[in-house]
């Protein structure tokens, strides 16, 4: 519908907003497994990994804070603006 179309265009792509994603203490490309949920607030990128034909990234065998999924992202906060009503 309209306003999908309107949700996709003018919000930022998976490339955009994710800056860099690691799970065991290995990088990846997140957007080769992200997909794209339309909400009422936007875009939401929903990371599965279950598919990946890569077998460290279906399960954590090592404890810590470095070995789970790490994601950092891009909030591009110099490009909100507050709109007065």
């Amino acid at each position: 519908n309209k306003n999908e179309k309107q949700g996709m265009s003018c919000r930022f792509d998976c490339q955009e907003s994710m800056m860099m994603c690691s799970f065991g203490g290995r990088q990846f490309d997140c957007c080769q497994y992200m997909s794209v949920i339309i909400t009422s607030l936007g875009k939401c990128f929903k990371l599965d990994l279950r598919n990946s034909d890569k077998e460290w990234m279906k399960k954590q065998i090592e404890p810590g804070v470095t070995a789970g999924l790490q994601i950092i992202l891009d909030a591009h906060l110099e490009e909100i603006f507050e709109v007065i009503a």
